[in-house]
């Protein structure tokens, strides 16, 4: 028999040294070069570059609650989306978790104002967190929204629960027979919109037009660009970054609440369980790879809500 030998591992510990909030966001972005995919990696430097900013002269143990605290409340206060806010609290907090790992601070202080932070957005009747539009919303942005490409693209989003990415890579040959198919994304590079493949394999699929957003989706087509939705050139896919920005400002024209995007998404799920579709064939329409991330966008409307009490009155007592 073979005898049996010790094996040893002998690791080298590596020894950190930076002083300066701006030296270690420097040494943690070049990990994660090799930790995440491309294209995240990229989006990470603008929030890098953004925390910076503030705390880039700051020594590494200098930072106290208290500034995490007033800088992310600056923020959003500056008018940044709670979303993006969310991002910077985030990367700052994977930062300086790293830099206590690496014994360069005694503690990391942002998880001490996480709860403090996450109560005041979520008490802003404005945050722009996880939520969708009231029928009654929909109603006056199908109304009042302008009928070219902005007002008509933000029409399709509602009408059809697609991602944003997914809106601006369609091309009109991907609209047949009344149905949308979903093939592909646009995904940001370096700034620049690039076309790639959809999150996930559940995400190819057919999506069905409903007769009232028809008129929005010929006018798109009849604009003859290679993309429905078109940036600068018609031969260009619209910047994420860009189309966001103008989407806020259409829709803040019309009056109703100030929510991103992927609430058009969260609008379109809710609706239609609301309007009593099943879990599944929800599921399948909006490119959910597990019917738990359906049930986790659900959301019923407090009108909703109240309806159905109502209803149990009407069974009790009548129409009294």
């Amino acid at each position: 028999m073979p005898s049996k030998k010790n094996i040893m591992i002998v690791f080298q510990e590596e020894k950190v040294k930076a002083t300066f909030f701006s030296e270690y966001s420097t040494i943690w972005y070049g990990r994660m070069k090799t930790k995440v995919t491309e294209s995240t990696y990229v989006g990470y430097e603008n929030t890098y570059l953004k925390l910076n900013e503030t705390f880039g002269n700051m020594k590494l143990t200098d930072i106290h609650p208290y500034h995490v605290e007033s800088y992310l409340t600056a923020a959003y206060e500056s008018g940044l989306s709670g979303s993006y806010v969310a991002k910077l609290r985030s990367m700052l907090n994977q930062i300086l978790r790293g830099a206590e790992a690496d014994g360069l601070i005694f503690k990391n202080p942002v998880p001490l104002v996480g709860p403090i932070f996450n109560q005041r957005v979520q008490e802003d009747p404005f945050n722009t967190g996880k939520d969708a539009f009231t029928a009654e919303e929909v109603q006056a942005l199908f109304n009042e929204l302008p009928k070219d490409k902005i007002g008509n693209s933000i029409r399709v989003l509602l009408a059809s629960g697609m991602r944003m990415q997914e809106l601006l890579a369609l091309e009109p040959q991907h609209i047949e027979d009344g149905f949308i198919r979903i093939c592909q994304a646009v995904k940001q590079v370096r700034g620049t919109a690039v076309i790639g493949v959809p999150k996930s394999l559940g995400s190819y699929r057919d999506v069905p037009i409903p007769a009232f957003a028809m008129p929005a989706i010929q006018d798109l087509i009849g604009l003859g660009s290679r993309f429905l939705v078109p940036g600068l050139s018609n031969q260009a896919p619209y910047n994420p970054g860009a189309y966001r920005k103008i989407y806020l400002r259409y829709i803040s024209a019309v009056g109703v609440r100030k929510l991103p995007p992927h609430c058009c998404r969260h609008t379109y799920i809710s609706q239609m369980q609301a309007a009593g579709v099943d879990l599944e064939t929800i599921k399948q329409i909006v490119g959910h790879s597990k019917i738990k991330m359906t049930r986790h966008y659900l959301h019923i409307q407090d009108n909703l809500k109240k309806d159905a009490v109502n209803r149990l009155a009407q069974i009790y007592f009548g129409d009294a």
